[in-house]
């Protein structure tokens, strides 16, 4: 009888092996479709789970099967892909330890995984938010599937003083020109064509600058809870960080200082030429910046070139530097233009997501050719291992019955 187990039980594995290997090349070749009515998709590898249940005839182990991968995805975003190919016995040499990566190696892997649209928007949305910064996927659909607008936190923010005035600990404004002064706003004079084009526009007005005299304060207090002129004044002081914070932060926007060393007058500003944010608000501990276009990527890029070059005491003053400029948001938005395939683009995006950020997490393994999370890796192993497991005692037990009952 025991011969008769074994010999049952490697036969069933032999099938199980051969069904998911067939499964998985029709996957790999673009063979499962899903339908949704009105249109139809071409399922990616990382619908995998998806397609194992579309394919495979419903049974004890097929649930099985299920059941494991869906424990392998939760352990680690790609593991069940990497279970799945393990089961097919498409096994190769990896590495054990998780590397560092490029952001070319996973965006190669993500557009083998989903798709290219995915991969893109993905990867742009985490390079422009930056290593610290958040990606959000929005819930609601929009009109095209884009990267909708970028925002950054800075610690920069007005007096308390300020807040005091207004009696709230934040203030904000949306659609607003923003202004970055070399100098310090002495008078409310200095800036009174910018109250009067205020009110005047309905504009709200947000002035980086090194310091405001307490009048300034107060007429900007003033007015802003009387919604008449909205003017937020935002200190960046003249102190080691601050120095060059002023420029960092004005690179962002891809605007420049406005600085008397360089001949230009406070009065001579014009509104219409000066940058725009979709909504900026500030509390007692910092700032948060909402546009389009945000530079933050690019001008933390070239601190970083610097960082890589310089002395000890100069790489943590960059370093202040870049963590005075804050962290990112970016939001995705997925478009209508997919009609009832949003759901499944979705789906791509945050799969990409959460990969994009298990890299970051653990580093990488390179798993028959592609660059898979660590964790991954070993969860979709160890996964793979149990279902084997499982499987060859359940065809054991199985077998059992049959000899009893006979």
């Amino acid at each position: 009888m025991k011969r008769k187990i074994a010999d049952k039980s490697k036969k069933s594995t032999k099938v199980w092996r051969n069904i998911i290997s067939s499964s998985l090349s029709d996957l790999q070749n673009e063979k499962i479709f899903i339908n949704f009515g009105d249109s139809s998709a071409v399922l990616s590898r990382s619908d995998c789970i998806r397609a194992i249940s579309e394919t495979i005839p419903e049974s004890a182990i097929r649930n099985l099967l299920l059941k494991c991968l869906l424990d392998a995805e939760n352990q680690s975003v790609g593991s069940s892909f990497v279970m799945l190919s393990l089961l097919a016995g498409n096994e190769s040499e990896q590495d054990t330890v998780g590397k560092r990566f490029t952001m070319d190696q996973v965006r190669s892997s993500l557009k083998f995984l989903t798709d290219s649209l995915s991969s893109r928007i993905s990867i742009e949305s985490t390079i422009i938010a930056g290593r610290q910064g958040k990606v959000m996927l929005d819930s609601n659909i929009s009109q095209q599937t884009e990267i909708s607008y970028g925002s950054q936190s800075c610690k920069w923010k007005p007096d308390e003083s300020f807040f005091s005035a207004i009696g709230s600990s934040k203030v904000a404004v949306q659609n607003c020109k923003v202004l970055f002064i070399d100098g310090i706003i002495e008078s409310v004079s200095e800036i009174h064509h910018l109250f009067h084009s205020s009110y005047e526009e309905k504009m709200p007005i947000v002035i980086f600058a090194r310091g405001f005299a307490a009048e300034v304060i107060k007429t900007a207090a003033v007015n802003m809870q009387r919604q008449t002129a909205q003017i937020i004044p935002i200190v960046v002081p003249f102190d080691e960080i601050g120095i060059n914070g002023m420029a960092d932060i004005a690179g962002c926007f891809g605007s420049e200082v406005i600085s008397a060393d360089k001949g230009q007058l406070i009065s001579s500003i014009k509104l219409n030429e000066c940058v725009s944010a979709d909504r900026i608000i500030s509390n007692l501990s910092s700032t948060e910046i909402e546009f389009k276009n945000n530079r933050i990527e690019s001008v933390v890029e070239k601190l970083s070139i610097r960082l890589r070059s310089c002395d000890d005491n100069q790489a943590d003053f960059i370093r202040r530097r870049i963590a005075a400029l804050g962290t990112g948001t970016v939001t995705i938005k997925v478009g209508s233009d997919k009609k009832s395939l949003a759901g499944l683009q979705r789906d791509h995006i945050d799969f990409c997501l959460r990969y994009i950020k298990s890299c970051m997490s653990s580093g990488v393994i390179k798993f028959n050719g592609i660059y898979f999370p660590s964790k991954s890796v070993k969860s979709g192993i160890s996964c793979a291992n149990s279902f084997m497991s499982m499987l060859q005692n359940c065809g054991n037990i199985l077998e059992v019955d049959n000899v009893v009952g006979s």
